[in-house]
């Protein structure tokens, strides 16, 4: 077990695709890592510990900064695809055959494109409050209600 939590795990950068990604990884090593994906615009310190920590103590959580977001290079992407797409290339360059995902708000956008997109990368999703604030869902994919009953396998 990792000796490192939410507040004292060293945070990682590596290459994806042109930018360089921050990264944090902590806990166990034991079973599917779970990548965490936030919500707009927040970096991987927006994360609650309360949450992280208690979820690394029997899994290995990633928690990252989206691309051209807080600790990351590069150019912020502006669709989910996008994001998602960015996500599984985070994913591949770890060296990470699969993972679990947990999405909250946009992140829970983008997890449900990643899975769309790249299903054979993510073992679960877990979706939390993927709408906006609001409710309102203009201007995004229709599909996305399909998506967000989906199972993965």
């Amino acid at each position: 077990m990792s000796s490192y939590s939410h507040a004292t795990a060293p945070t990682e950068s590596i290459e994806v695709d042109g930018a360089r990604i921050a990264f944090r990884r902590f806990g166990t090593e034991r079973g599917t890592p779970l990548l965490f994906l936030n919500h707009y615009r927040a970096g991987m310190d927006h994360w609650d510990p309360l949450v992280t920590d208690g979820l690394a103590l029997g899994r290995n959580v990633i928690l990252y900064d989206y691309r051209g977001v807080a600790g990351s290079t590069g150019e912020p992407r502006d669709t989910f695809e996008a994001m998602g797409n960015d996500a599984a290339a985070f994913v591949r360059t770890l060296g990470l055959s699969e993972v679990d995902v947990l999405g909250f708000s946009i992140g829970g956008m983008i997890g449900l494109d990643l899975v769309r997109t790249n299903p054979e990368l993510v073992r679960r999703l877990l979706v939390v409050d993927a709408r906006p604030r609001a409710g309102d869902m203009q201007g995004v994919d229709p599909r996305s209600e399909r998506w967000r009953t989906t199972r993965c396998r």
